[in-house]
């Protein structure tokens, strides 16, 4: 098992508020308005499309090897759209 937390811009409330992602879930509010969502999962790969699907809204907390494997994700991305950007 896995504990995974990710940090939800303020505004993204709609889309995780009001939904059970996960039967272990818990969200908190930050004092600025963002949310942390975290729960314990069987392993990272099954969030890890979850994440991606929320775009710039969601960004990984922890662990350490989820948010390497949003970086890799990211990377193959740019490559297939062949972005030279910064």
């Amino acid at each position: 098992m896995v504990d995974v937390s990710f940090r939800l811009r303020k505004g993204a409330d709609a889309l995780i508020t009001g939904r059970v992602w996960h039967p272990t879930q818990k969200i908190t509010r930050l004092k600025n308005g963002d949310l942390l969502l975290t729960m314990r999962v069987r392993g990272t790969d099954e969030v890890l499309p979850w994440v991606m699907s929320h775009g710039p809204h969601a960004k990984v907390e922890a662990p350490a090897e989820l948010r390497a494997a949003v970086k890799d994700w990211l990377t193959g991305m740019r490559k297939s759209y062949r972005f030279s950007g910064p």
